[in-house]
């Protein structure tokens, strides 16, 4: 029997070792490379939470006034920028996921994967509604 492969934050799934920089880590988690758990804890909740929490106190510290408004619009777009990549990079991951695990013999449980696969789609279903919402307000 065969241990499955574990592939860690840092090697691609043919055992290579990766590129580094800023822009290989986003491209990695945007074609869903990384392991689903570092995907979901890392690049989604970990860095959602510290993205909400800048968020938060520019908006504190923000004046009202005309310059500050062009900034609050880039922020608002950097956030949603955000949230996309965020979203796609763990639903592929998840899919990369569960591939491997219809693969693996004896097949393995992709339960998590799956799990994943409906957070983002709930929450992706949310975030339609709150845009919706915003526009639509009186």
């Amino acid at each position: 029997m065969s241990e499955p492969i574990v592939e860690q934050p840092g090697e691609r799934p043919d055992g290579e070792p990766r590129e580094g920089g800023l822009r290989a880590y986003i491209g990695r988690h945007w074609r869903g490379e990384n392991p689903l758990i570092y995907a979901f804890w890392v690049n989604y909740f970990a860095l959602g939470i510290l993205v909400q929490i800048i968020s938060s106190l520019l908006e504190r510290v923000a004046p009202d006034h005309g310059a500050w408004a062009i900034g609050m619009i880039a922020l608002i777009i950097a956030e949603i920028a955000f949230v996309i990549w965020a979203m796609v990079g763990v639903w592929r991951s998840a899919g990369r996921e569960i591939d491997v695990a219809r693969q693996a013999q004896p097949p393995r449980s992709a339960f998590w994967a799956y799990v994943a696969r409906v957070w983002i789609g709930f929450t992706a279903v949310m975030a339609c509604f709150a845009v919706l919402y915003v526009f639509a307000a009186p």
